[in-house]
């Protein structure tokens, strides 16, 4: 990986090819760093890293905190490269490279059953291999449209709830909460019968919160249970964690797409 010192150097003497417009990199991230300013590091398909500041939203908080939460190593982005200015301690102009202004989650390698005409919801590859998906009708709304959740491996749907595409699942249920340190999104539902599915994705902004309490890595997690048990019997059957993370789960949207009200949580 390129040092600070070797990214400074390779600004000032004409080292990265700097954009006559907004050109757009596609790749996993494999660091981030900080010095004066702060750099995020890609690695393309072809395996050449491009080192960018990290200007974009989503690199705020890790800029305030100087470091970025080890749970993003390894996702695939698409990322907006603009050019940025460099500055020292003393806000001296150290010259201009790439910055990177926009970042997009992609998830692992993009896995999803959601077809094209459809919106994608959620959705991500387990570490189990297989996939999780939350897909709508592009007409979705409280009075029309669908949205199902598949599961299975990419091109054979194990599962769909509900089981037609023409409604949405039983006891849809939404969940969110935010604040400067983390943000916490949660759907819920039946399969009508003995079986509820659970969507959980939470971000990590900063690595502890307003109280001084450490806050969680960031992950996106299903979990089924059964209903006919309870807690202390082991209600739970399967649990699974994402093995990138990608965009996450957004109560907000899907409350607003189904009319279903979210509720404020707590985490």
């Amino acid at each position: 990986m390129r040092t600070l010192n070797t990214i400074l150097l390779l600004a000032a003497v004409g080292g990265f090819a700097l954009p006559a417009s907004a050109a757009s990199l596609e790749g996993k991230i494999t660091g981030y760093e900080c010095g004066d300013n702060c750099y995020l590091t890609v690695m393309d398909a072809s395996g050449e890293e491009h080192t960018g500041l990290c200007t974009a939203t989503l690199c705020e908080s890790w800029n305030a905190e100087t470091a970025m939460p080890d749970s993003f190593k390894g996702t695939q982005v698409k990322i907006k490269v603009g050019t940025g200015t460099q500055v020292d301690g003393s806000g001296n102009n150290m010259g201009d490279m790439e910055s990177f202004d926009e970042i997009e989650l992609l998830g692992a390698d993009s896995a999803t059953h959601c077809a094209d005409d459809e919106l994608t919801v959620f959705s991500c590859e387990l570490k189990n291999k297989k996939t999780v998906s939350v897909c709508a009708s592009d007409d979705v709304s409280s009075h029309s449209g669908y949205l199902q959740y598949r599961f299975g491996k990419i091109g054979k749907v194990e599962l769909s709830v509900p089981a037609k595409k023409k409604s949405f699942p039983q006891e849809l249920s939404l969940q969110h909460s935010k604040d400067d340190s983390a943000e916490y999104n949660y759907m819920s539902f039946s399969n009508g019968g003995n079986f509820t599915y659970e969507l959980t994705s939470f971000r990590q902004f900063k690595a502890t919160n307003s109280e001084g309490n450490q806050t969680p890595e960031s992950s996106d997690t299903l979990t089924v249970r059964d209903i006919r048990k309870s807690m202390r019997e082991g209600d739970i059957v399967f649990s699974n964690e994402c093995k990138t993370l990608g965009a996450p789960l957004d109560a907000e949207a899907v409350s607003e797409w189904t009319g279903v009200k979210w509720e404020r949580a707590g985490f």
